[in-house]
């Protein structure tokens, strides 16, 4: 699916809740379904809010403790994602899913202390190729020599600057 199809999904859940606002396992599958658009088209917070409004209705629903786990990732919140990767194999102790999900996010957990480009450029873990390259053209032309002027700030640039962490080449 492509971004367009997350945004009509996330259209679509809502026209669904307004119209069943009483009915509530309506609402509930609404919340499964828009909890992962939301994720997918970047709204954290919400996708996080819905897949809680499912779990406070049913806490063993495997499905959507996985997609809250996703979202915890991507929100680089690994020891919330780790928690829910955890309850859900206490549950099934053969599910891949959450055994993959829980290996990445101790891996993305001991790389905390690393060098993060993706901070630095100041877009997600998740951003494709046409953002990253745009921010980082967009540090580089904020952060050109030729902006600064006199010696000392082009020294006092060379020791501070961002952009001297990024590798020469993107």
């Amino acid at each position: 699916m492509d971004q367009q199809d997350w945004k009509l999904c996330i259209e679509k859940g809502k026209h669904i809740l307004e119209a069943n606002s009483e009915d509530f396992p309506i609402k509930i599958n609404v919340y499964r379904f828009t909890c992962r658009c939301n994720r997918e088209e970047g709204n954290i917070a919400t996708a996080i809010e819905e897949c809680n409004e499912v779990l406070k209705f049913d806490n063993s629903d495997v499905e959507t403790l996985l997609q809250r786990a996703e979202t915890y990732m991507a929100d680089e919140e690994y020891d919330l994602a780790i928690a829910d990767y955890e309850q859900i194999l206490e549950w099934d102790s053969t599910n891949t899913d959450a055994q993959t999900g829980k290996d990445q996010a101790k891996r993305a957990k001991e790389l905390i202390g690393k060098r993060d480009y993706y901070k630095i450029l100041g877009v997600r873990r998740n951003a494709n190729k046409r953002e990253i390259i745009k921010a980082y053209r967009k540090m580089a032309q904020k952060w050109h020599p030729d902006n600064f002027k006199d010696e000392k700030e082009k020294k006092k640039l060379r020791r501070n600057s961002l952009i001297s962490q990024l590798p020469k080449k993107f």
